[in-house]
């Protein structure tokens, strides 16, 4: 009944505000979310390959800060927070395959945004030695904000199923494994993999959204609040087709949202009545 009730505050609470947005995206490939540990893997090749486009791509040094920095307590000798605010990329980057869906992948990532963020330069491609343009600023601080929040939810997960010692390329590992590692883990089905709502929520929010381009937002709060955010990077032939595609999933976003609020509704009465309704 704990669980139970857990999970419906849990559902109740993310119905406080409702976020619609409108996205431009190339080469959609209309791809139905994977389970959690192969679509947080997924979330670690587009952050990490952007990134790296970039010129801020995870080296070992970076892992290897960020994997301690997250320990509790940290190794003794460093202040490893001060060398992640200081971190700057030499040109060595590690490959993705070699790039687990841990929490040390997430921090990692989190203080490689921090570094464009911080010195705002592009060192890599068409951008080299250039400012980031706004849009491209707009998806980094989005990293960021992103593998910060996943970082101790992972870290949570990885209690429940941690890794063999040495776990070998073969071996399976849900979670901070390697795509082989997870995808043998999940193909064996053992441990099978569980979360809790809030976590599904966030991996697929942020799998859904990835590296794109966010061109309209509106957010819509429980207490009547309503905030509108557009793009300049909307031209002026796309703008009135776009929002009134915007307007039109808005539309469906708050009919949705007004079923959850009576599907929770319903719940609630009838926890009540279970818990107090005569015996």
């Amino acid at each position: 009944m704990a669980d139970w009730r857990a999970s419906l505050e849990s559902v109740a609470v993310g119905l406080l505000s409702l976020e619609v947005n409108t996205i431009r995206k190339t080469g959609m490939s209309a791809q139905k979310m994977p389970d959690v540990p192969i679509a947080l893997h997924a979330i670690v090749e587009l952050y990490a390959d952007y990134l790296d486009q970039l010129g801020y791509g995870v080296n070992q040094t970076l892992l290897t800060w960020a994997a301690n920095r997250i320990m509790t307590p940290p190794p003794p000798g460093l202040d490893w927070h001060a060398n992640l605010l200081n971190w700057q990329p030499d040109g060595a980057t590690l490959a993705i395959t070699e790039l687990t869906n841990g929490a040390r992948t997430f921090e990692a990532l989190r203080w490689a945004a921090a570094a464009a963020l911080r010195l705002n330069v592009g060192r890599r491609g068409p951008g080299t030695g250039k400012p980031f343009p706004d849009e491209v600023r707009a998806v980094i601080t989005r990293i960021c904000a992103n593998c910060r929040q996943l970082s101790p939810l992972i870290l949570s997960l990885q209690s429940g199923y941690p890794p063999p010692p040495n776990p070998q390329a073969e071996d399976p590992v849900l979670i901070d494994g390697t795509l082989e590692q997870t995808a043998q883990a999940c193909f064996r089905g053992k441990p099978k993999f569980r979360t809790t709502l809030d976590v599904a929520v966030v991996v697929r929010k942020i799998w859904d959204i990835g590296t794109e381009t966010v061109l309209l937002q509106t957010s819509v709060q429980v207490d009547g609040d309503v905030v509108t955010r557009i793009s300049p990077e909307i031209d002026a032939a796309h703008r009135d087709f776009l929002l009134a595609l915007h307007a039109s999933s808005l539309k469906t976003g708050l009919a949705q949202w007004q079923a959850l609020f009576n599907l929770v509704k319903a719940l609630c009465q009838d926890l009540g009545k279970s818990l107090f309704g005569p015996r």
